[in-house]
Parts: C-alpha cells; sequence; structure tokens
C-alpha cells in the first residue's frame, strides 16, 4: 500500500523536482499549488503526510 502524501509548494519546479524524488522512492504524491487547492485535496482524500510551503497563496500558515 503506497502512503500519500499532500504536497504543498507553489513554486512549479520545485514542486515537480520534489514530487519525482517521492515517487521514485515509491510515495503516492497529490501536488497542490496553493491553499485552496491543499483544501479541496484534504477534503477528497486521506492523506498520510503533508509537506508544505509556509508561504503560499492566498494564505500563509
Amino acid at each position: 500500500m503506497q502512503r500519500k502524501i499532500l504536497l504543498l509548494e507553489d513554486d512549479l519546479q520545485l514542486n515537480h523536482t520534489i514530487r519525482q524524488f517521492l515517487e521514485h522512492h515509491a510515495y503516492a504524491v497529490l501536488s497542490a499549488y496553493d491553499a485552496h487547492q491543499a483544501k479541496d485535496i484534504l477534503y477528497e482524500t486521506d492523506i498520510d503526510l503533508m509537506l508544505l510551503d509556509i508561504k503560499v497563496p492566498p494564505f500563509a500558515f
């Protein structure tokens, strides 16, 4: 069973790089590029781990 990770990073290149690394290590990665996308994913999917940038639009956590 793959662990599901929500990756919240607004920098497209960094998001892609982190996602590739995690997928290479057999994680299922769901990417979000802003807080609204992350919130939607959290409501729809059971997530095992969340990696986030603390300064993403439109909120800062």
